[in-house]
């Protein structure tokens, strides 16, 4: 060699190892095929080697520069000798295509040459990760290199079998062949996550149940398949997706894992960059949960493999294996996807009574089956995968109780962030002796065999059965789901609801208490004040445009808002820091003037929710030890009334009226107090019923009560409340509906008449009369073509908004005796476009002109006077 291409072949050297990543002295290293390319001009090829042909250049460039790296990297003195020894240019044996060459394809080189060949070649050749769609195990010896361009690897946490790590993959080293032939490689460095493990008998069973997932018929996007599996000399790697998100535990933590103790947690992502407040809404998280229940009812009855079907029992379902994925379809909360298979069992579907399953190896044949001594972990296990019931039934209904769990934990998250949450975990735990994270508890039985009985422990039952008290504003969805929970929480596995069951029945709760909300806000509509009056709002003087009110401190929270019916007075529960309440006029001459600021709100309550009527306050909210706490308040002598504790402690709400009638509801009953009167309280008891909504009318002298009916009708009662003895009006018969939870009453101001909203029918005129007092109300009547956001109604019309702020007017009239309402709407005007959810109020004056107020929980106010149509 001479000196010229001595030094040229040491600048080669220099070169080539500057290209491999992460560095030349890793044992890892590796130098990718393009960079090769890139590398060697055939100028470069000639110097080297001393070729002349164009010919001969172009076919070292295409088929043996590996080869010639190789060499390169050895340093061997005659260098070009070994090469054409080594790739005689009319020999295929030896071309690029052919890395790593075995030593018998190296017997042409000196022995110490030929090691150092051997050795140095599979810097040239990493393995490329392919995406395949049939299944199978790639093989490789242990000098194969894996195309990771970070020097270590992190650790992400851990799987069923083995470390889960993540790292990147250079270009091009991952392949795509899994859908339509196409066969696409990775322009960029990609993120992958990889499971490793050294026990072969898991990683097998884990590889084939992913497999069996990969090639079933069907497929469901809300499960992780793996991308490939490798055996690399002694060790076993899973390929699977990567999520910088990480899992569901650590989307319920805010982004900090927790897995290794509160002294060793780390941040994966910022929360609040990742999930805005504005747009981390409850709906998307039920919606989440609602595709895992789909993603379940796929692999326990709709999975199939060629010509034949199979159930698939995950066993290990928790936060920990649901990943969260970002992308821009998949919506504010991300998308939630099933992980993690390496426990999971598989059997094929026969018309038999279901008893325990098998491994995805006996319908391999391969005669082995998952050891039936492993102990599932966790706070999500079901009973009978712990202690004496260990093994004794373990398949799909042992997901059903997991699902439970982790719906459970969602829930607690989507209504009270991660402090309810911790609230709730903590409770489970201190409320068992042995410090047990499981949702059951267990006794030592008086049997022979001293078996241990399960129950589900009361501190879950608890927690759960008072979730809506504490929630008001969305108790009657907390009540459905809560009851759905309870239906899967059994202790007996073939007791609880399956897959397909809670689907459909969680379906429905979402679509008829969520039908008419938003998608992009997931909101959930509230109970507001329902009636108010004000004696002389007539002759007060009127401020009419746009404007908003002032809400103290950029840091304060408004968590409820209240506009009376009559919309003379808005009323706004905030917290900066401690709760207080501020009431606005809306028709004095300062649109901002604060009329009261009530800031004695009992300390350490979580208050939620409040209403005005006339001059009468209320405000509900939740303590722990003590449950339900009510505060009521006269705005006009400025002191709070005490509330019997009789009436306290067995009522969940309360409304007040504008003659200082107060309601205290509970699920079966009303009672009727009046605070300045020593008589006794009036209770209207409810048989084989429900309270679903009250509402009184403005002036206060008349109670409208909706009743579900656990039989085939709802029942409206129109109650005169104007004197000391309540009587009953009218009760009239709904055919029921449940689907419409939505629904509610919309009071008059002055007459015993309501109409009722009912989103799947229309709207239903609801008159007192005497003379009649039982009768049925039709199906449906008014029907409406455009959605409505808001409803208010005077003595003679119903006023509302619709979905493009368009103020629609419908008058009342009588026919045959019975009130309905006439024709089409008008269009009066077009209202203020408001930034959420508002509270609606109209009154008639001069029998010509009406005025209609709303107002907006970001304290947004609209007062407008319109001429009614003749």
């Amino acid at each position: 060699m001479t000196l010229r291409r001595k030094e040229f072949v040491d600048e080669m050297y220099k070169r080539i190892t500057l290209k491999a990543y992460p560095e030349y002295s890793h044992p890892t290293a590796f130098v990718c095929e393009t960079e090769l390319e890139q590398l060697w001009s055939e100028e470069d090829i000639k110097r080297a080697l001393g070729y002349s042909f164009d010919e001969d250049l172009r076919s070292i460039k295409g088929n043996l520069l590996k080869t010639l790296s190789t060499l390169i990297l050895i340093d061997i003195p005659d260098f070009e000798q070994a090469f054409d020894l080594l790739c005689p240019l009319a020999s295929r044996q030896r071309r690029s295509c052919n890395f790593p060459f075995s030593k018998t394809t190296l017997d042409c080189l000196e022995i110490q040459h030929r090691d150092r060949f051997f050795e140095k070649q599979y810097l040239f050749c990493p393995i490329v990760i392919e995406n395949r769609p049939e299944a199978g195990i790639i093989s490789k010896d242990s000098m194969h290199r894996f195309p990771f361009m970070d020097a270590e690897s992190t650790s992400v946490g851990s799987g069923g079998y083995g470390d889960v790590r993540i790292n990147r993959i250079a270009p091009q080293y991952y392949r795509d062949t899994s859908s339509a032939g196409l066969r696409t490689g990775n322009s960029e460095a990609l993120v992958v996550a990889y499971k490793i493990s050294s026990n072969k008998q898991d990683f097998n069973l884990e590889v084939n149940n992913l497999d069996y997932l990969k090639e079933s018929l069907a497929a469901h996007k809300h499960i992780v398949v793996h991308l490939a599996a490798i055996v690399r000399g002694p060790d076993l790697y899973i390929f699977l997706p990567y999520t910088e998100l990480g899992s569901l535990e650590v989307f319920l933590c805010k982004g900090v894992d927790e897995s290794h103790g509160t002294n060793r947690q780390r941040t994966i992502f910022d929360f609040d960059t990742h999930f805005p407040s504005d747009n981390l809404q409850l709906l998307h998280m039920l919606r989440q949960m609602l595709n895992l229940c789909s993603a379940l009812d796929f692999l326990h009855d709709r999975l199939q493999i060629g010509q034949g079907r199979i159930y698939c029992a995950h066993m290990d379902l928790r936060p920990q294996n649901i990943l969260v994925f970002a992308s821009p379809e998949a919506g504010p909360v991300g998308s939630w996807k099933i992980s993690d298979f390496g426990i999971s069992s598989f059997k094929k579907f026969q018309n038999t009574k279901e008893q325990t399953y098998l491994s995805i190896r006996d319908l391999a044949e391969m005669h082995t089956s998952i050891p039936t001594d492993r102990n599932i972990e966790g706070a999500h296990r079901s009973p009978e995968n712990h202690g004496s019931h260990k093994g004794s039934y373990s398949g799909r209904k042992s997901d059903m109780w997991s699902y439970a769990c982790v719906l459970v934990e969602v829930l607690a998250f989507a209504l009270g962030s991660n402090r309810l949450l911790s609230e709730f975990r903590k409770l489970k735990v201190q409320g068992d002796e042995d410090g047990n994270d499981a949702f059951f508890t267990m006794k030592i039985s008086a049997s022979a065999d001293g078996s241990n009985e399960c129950s589900v422990k009361l501190s879950v039952l608890d927690w759960l059965k008072v979730l809506g008290k504490r929630f008001l504003e969305n108790r009657l969805w907390v009540d459905d789901l809560v009851k759905l929970i309870l239906a899967v929480l059994r202790i007996v596995p073939e007791e609880r609801l399956t897959a397909q069951e809670v689907y459909a029945k969680f379906g429905r709760i979402l679509e008829h208490h969520f039908q008419s909300i938003d998608s992009d806000n997931g909101h959930l509509p509230n109970e507001e004040s329902k009636a108010e009056d004000s004696s002389n709002y007539h002759d007060r003087k009127h401020r009419f445009g746009v404007w908003k009110f002032e809400l103290p401190g950029p840091q304060s929270t408004v968590k409820a808002w209240s506009l009376s019916p009559l919309g003379d007075r808005a009323a706004f529960l905030l917290k900066y820091p401690s709760y207080s309440v501020h009431v606005f006029s809306t028709i004095d001459e300062d649109k901002n003037s604060t009329m009261k600021i009530i800031d004695e709100l009992p300390p350490g309550v979580d208050w939620q929710t409040l209403k005005i009527a006339n001059h009468y306050l209320s405000v509900v909210g939740w303590q722990s030890k003590l449950g339900t706490q009510m505060h009521l308040r006269d705005l006009d002598e400025a002191k709070t009334i005490a509330i019997p504790h009789e009436l306290a402690s067995s009522s969940t709400d309360i409304y007040p009226s504008s003659k200082g009638i107060i309601a205290f509801c509970g699920d079966h009953s009303v009672d009727l107090w009046d605070p300045k009167s020593s008589q006794k309280t009036t209770s209207i008891k409810f048989a084989n019923s429900f309270l679903h909504t009250l509402a009184f009318n403005a002036a206060g002298d008349a109670l409208f009560l909706w009743c579900r009916s656990t039989t085939t009708s709802d029942r409206i009662y129109v109650y005169d409340v104007s004197g000391k003895t309540v009587k009953l009006h009218t009760e009239c018969i709904l055919p029921s509906d449940r689907t419409e939870a939505e629904a509610h009453i919309i009071p008059s101001i002055s007459e015993s008449t309501c109409i009722l909203h009912l989103p799947n029918r229309g709207l239903l005129v609801v008159e007192a009369k005497p003379e009649i007092p039982k009768r049925k109300l039709p199906h449906a009547e008014k029907k409406l073509k455009r959605p409505q956001i808001a409803h208010a109604a005077t003595d003679k019309h119903l006023i509302s908004i619709d979905v493009d702020y368009n103020i629609r007017c419908w008058p009342l009239v009588r026919t045959q005796g019975f009130l309905e309402l006439e024709g089409h709407p008008v269009v009066l005007g077009h209202s203020h476009r408001f930034s959420g959810k508002i509270s609606f109020a109209a009154l008639s004056k001069a029998e010509k002109t009406i005025i209609v107020t709303a107002c907006s929980k970001e304290g947004e106010f609209e007062a407008q006077q319109y001429t009614l149509p003749v």
